[in-house]
């Protein structure tokens, strides 16, 4: 597989990872935290079905593509490239949180949502232009 075709398939799972996620903290954000509406069970499922069959595959995907670049690139005793990797395995973790927060909400009705999920979309937004600006940037 040539650089150029990795790369460009590298992007595009990082774009619906990332997309998926907002989806994702967003929704989470504007779940009742006491008791859910049927239109808001309904969203929490399909939510979750959707981040088990598009978001975390492209997750997966985005990582191995990301980590076969940087091996073909040579980068890997590169410093920008190691704070990348441990900011996209953060991020990752992330999405596992809110993917776990997603189905005990889905399985309890009056589970109230942690507080902090209102700066969960912040939190996916600034985890991914630093990714990007060290990606772009190469840094040092």
């Amino acid at each position: 597989m040539s650089y150029l075709l990795l790369k460009a398939l590298h992007v595009g799972a990082d774009f619906i990872w990332i997309s998926g996620l907002l989806a994702l903290a967003l929704t989470l954000a504007q779940v009742s935290p006491t008791g859910r509406t049927p239109a808001e069970a309904r969203l929490l499922i399909a939510m979750r079905r959707w981040d088990g069959l598009v978001t975390t595959p492209a997750m997966a995907l985005a990582l191995a593509l990301g980590l076969t670049a940087a091996s073909m690139g040579g980068w890997f005793p590169a410093a920008w490239l190691l704070i990348k990797i441990a900011l996209a395995t953060a991020l990752a973790a992330f999405h596992g949180v809110l993917s776990g927060i997603a189905g005990r909400l889905e399985a309890d009705a009056n589970r109230a949502p942690p507080r902090w999920l209102g700066y969960a979309g912040v939190i996916v937004i600034a985890v991914m232009l630093a990714l990007v600006a060290l990606a772009v940037l190469k840094p040092g």
